[in-house]
C-alpha cells in the first residue's frame, strides 16, 4: 500500500529539491560553490521527477510542469517545451504550463510561439501574472527589434500592447476592492519602466490622443518618461537596504534607470525646443526660465547616476549615464572612459566617448573608441562615426587636392553603406546620399552647409 504512493514520495522530493536550487544565488557572490549545488539540484530533481512519472505511467500534469521547470533552469529549452506541451495535453484547462511554455519559447528567441502560448494562458486566465508579463516580455523585445529596422509604426504597436499586460499585471497584484492582494514585484516596475522607454524613440504621431487636458498639453512621450522614472524609483525604494555585493549592484542599476529616465527627458525637452516637450510652459518660456528649468533636470539626472555610483563605484551604466549628461567635456570624457575600462566590450560606452571626442576635434582618439566597438561588433553608429570622420576629412581637402578628397569621401560612403546594411538609421540614410551627391560632383562644401 505504502508503495503505491512511492509516485508521491518522488515528486515532493522533485518539487523540494527545484524550489532549492531557485534559491541558490546565481550572481557568483559565493563563487563556483553555488554552481555546484545549483547543477546538483537540478540533476537530482530531474532524477526524481523522472522516476515519479514512470511510476504514474506518465500520466501526471504536475510532473511533467515540474520536469519542464528544471529543464528550463538547466538551458535545456527543447526538453523543458516537450515537458510542458505534456503537461498541457494532460491539463489543458490550467495556464500555468501554458505560461511557462510561453516564457521558454521567449528565451529561446521564438517570438510567434511565446506569444501563441501566452495568449491562449491568457484566454483561460485572463489574471495569470506570470503570463502577462512574459506577454509584456515579448512585446518590448519585439519593439526593440522593429526599432533597429527603423519600423517606428511596429514599435510603437508594440509598445503598446506591452504596456497593456505590464499595467495589468501590476494592477493583478495591487490592490482589488479596496484590499492589498500581495506587494508588486520590482520586477513588474522595472518591466513597465522598460517598455515606457521605448517611446523616447516614437514619434509622437503615433501614440494615441492622450484624454489628460492641461493649460499647456505635455507630448506623451514626456508623459511616458516622467512614468517611466516614477517605475524606477518604485524599484529603487524596494531595493533601498542591499544586504549583498549583487543587491548593492541592483540598487545602483536601478538609480542609473532613474537617471536615464531623466536624461530621457532632458533629450526630448531639448528636440521639443522646450515648449510642448511638458519641461516648461509657454509662460515660464516667455519670462526667461527655460536655461533654469534644463540646469535643474540635468542636475536631477546628474545626482540619480551619482547615487548609484555611491552605492556601486563599478556600475557602467551609471558612468555611462553621467558621461552622456556632464556637459563638461573633460569630466564628461574621463566618466565614458571609466565605463569602458569596466566593461571593454561595452559598445555604448566607446560610441559616447567617441562622440565626445568628434565634438572637441580630436579625430584619433574618435577613431580609436570606433575601432573598439568594430572589433566586437557590427554597430550602425559606429559605422556612421567612422563615416563622418572619413566626410571630414575629405571637406579639409576640397579645392586642395581632389584626389584625396575623392578617396576620403569615398570611404565615408562605403561606411554609410555598411551602417545601413546593419539597420536602417536616419543618419546612415543622409550621409550616403550626401557623399553620393559630392562623389558625383552634385554638392560642394558651400552648398552642403548654406
Amino acid at each position: 500500500k505504502l508503495s503505491s504512493y512511492a509516485w508521491w514520495a518522488y515528486e515532493l522530493r522533485g518539487r523540494y529539491l527545484l524550489q532549492k536550487a531557485l534559491k541558490v544565488p546565481q550572481s557568483g557572490d559565493t563563487g563556483g560553490e553555488a554552481g555546484g549545488d545549483l547543477s546538483q539540484c537540478l540533476e537530482a530533481a530531474v532524477s526524481d521527477l523522472q522516476r515519479s512519472l514512470e511510476l504514474q505511467d506518465n500520466a501526471s500534469p504536475s510532473s511533467w510542469y515540474q520536469l519542464g521547470m528544471a529543464y528550463r533552469q538547466q538551458g535545456q529549452l527543447s526538453s523543458a517545451k516537450a515537458a510542458l506541451i505534456r503537461a498541457h495535453e494532460l491539463d489543458p484547462r490550467s495556464a500555468l504550463p501554458l505560461s511557462l511554455l510561453g516564457s521558454v519559447c521567449l528565451q529561446a528567441a521564438a517570438f510567434p510561439w511565446a506569444l501563441q502560448y501566452l495568449n491562449m494562458a491568457l484566454e483561460i486566465d485572463p489574471d495569470h501574472v506570470p503570463a502577462l508579463k512574459a506577454a509584456a516580455e515579448v512585446s518590448m523585445v519585439r519593439a526593440y527589434e522593429y526599432l533597429q529596422w527603423n519600423w517606428v509604426s511596429g514599435a510603437a504597436r508594440s509598445m503598446q500592447a506591452g504596456l497593456v499586460h505590464a499595467r495589468r499585471a501590476i494592477a493583478c497584484c495591487g490592490h482589488e476592492g479596496g484590499e492589498v492582494k500581495e506587494e508588486v514585484p520590482t520586477c513588474l516596475w522595472k518591466l513597465l519602466g522598460d517598455l515606457l522607454m521605448v517611446s523616447r524613440h516614437v514619434d509622437e504621431a503615433e501614440f494615441p490622443s492622450s484624454p489628460t487636458s492641461s493649460s499647456v498639453k505635455d507630448s506623451s512621450r514626456i508623459l511616458c518618461m516622467r512614468e517611466a522614472e516614477q517605475s524606477y524609483r518604485k524599484v529603487v525604494a524596494a531595493e533601498s537596504q542591499p544586504s549583498s555585493p549583487h543587491a548593492r549592484m541592483a540598487l545602483a542599476l536601478a538609480w542609473a534607470d532613474v537617471g536615464s529616465s531623466l536624461h530621457a527627458q532632458l533629450s526630448l525637452h531639448y528636440s521639443a525646443g522646450g515648449v510642448g516637450s511638458g519641461l516648461v510652459d509657454q509662460s515660464s518660456f516667455e519670462k526667461g526660465r527655460l536655461a533654469e528649468s534644463i540646469l535643474a533636470a540635468q542636475k536631477e539626472a546628474v545626482n540619480a547616476f551619482t547615487q548609484g555610483l555611491q552605492v556601486d563605484e563599478r556600475c557602467v551604466p551609471c558612468w555611462l549615464g553621467l558621461g552622456k549628461t556632464l556637459d563638461h567635456h573633460d569630466l564628461a570624457a574621463a566618466a565614458l572612459s571609466r565605463a569602458s575600462q569596466l566593461d571593454p566590450g561595452h559598445g555604448d560606452a566607446h560610441l559616447a566617448l567617441a562622440l565626445r571626442y568628434l565634438k572637441s576635434g580630436h579625430d584619433e582618439a574618435v577613431d580609436a573608441a570606433v575601432a573598439n566597438v568594430q572589433m566586437r561588433e557590427g554597430h550602425p553608429h559606429a559605422w556612421i562615426l567612422r563615416g563622418l570622420l572619413a566626410e571630414r576629412r575629405g571637406l579639409a581637402w576640397e579645392g586642395k587636392d581632389k584626389e584625396r578628397e575623392a578617396i576620403d569621401t569615398r570611404q565615408a560612403h562605403d561606411a554609410y553603406r555598411v551602417a545601413l546594411e546593419v539597420s536602417k538609421p536616419a543618419e546612415a540614410l543622409l550621409g550616403a546620399a550626401i557623399t553620393f551627391l559630392r562623389l558625383h560632383g552634385v554638392l560642394s562644401k558651400e552648398a552642403q552647409f548654406s
